[in-house]
């Protein structure tokens, strides 16, 4: 069984400081389809929170990169916040949606100007916003920040749903 602590110290030494080797894809896919959440949220600590960890290898693709952050995330919604909130590893309420916000704004600028994965990531949003609208107020402050973003959506406006939730996009 695996358990956060694994993904912990594969990134971490006994002595707490970040490893010098580099962290086998394999270990990330085998993590990365882990069904326990605690496990995912480790890796996705590690994975977003420093750059100084290793990093894994051979580099995530994008496409990696976007079914795993999206999966977990997804998947942290559907958590109890309870149990959520007595866990280390699993982000909800407010880290939950800042957490989000900021990844979407950074895959988002990291992504090839139309690249398909674009259009993927703003329909994935739209379906996050429309189900859990308590994260429209993070996405407006850390991804519609960002002029060249918010152009790129301004076809929300025409939604009635996320027009109501995003007022700035009819600027």
């Amino acid at each position: 069984m695996i358990t956060y602590q694994d993904v912990h110290n594969a990134f971490v030494n006994e002595s707490g400081w970040p490893r010098s080797e580099s962290v086998p894809i394999a270990l990330f896919k085998q993590w990365a389809a882990e069904s326990d959440l605690e496990v995912r949220g480790a890796l996705h600590h590690f994975l977003r929170h420093n750059p100084k960890y290793p990093k894994i290898d051979p580099p995530l693709s994008v496409q990696q990169e976007f079914d795993f952050f999206t999966t977990y995330f997804k998947d942290c919604f559907a958590v109890p916040r309870d149990f959520a909130d007595e866990s280390d590893h699993i982000l909800a309420g407010f880290d939950l949606w800042h957490a989000l916000s900021y990844w979407v704004a950074d895959f988002w600028r990291a992504l090839p100007q139309g690249s398909c994965l674009r259009s993927d990531l703003a329909e994935w949003l739209k379906d996050m916003c429309i189900q859990h609208d308590e994260i429209a107020v993070s996405v407006s402050d850390h991804v519609f920040g960002h002029q060249k973003i918010r152009k790129s959506f301004a076809g929300w406006a025409a939604d009635p749903a996320l027009a109501q939730l995003f007022p700035e996009l009819r600027q």
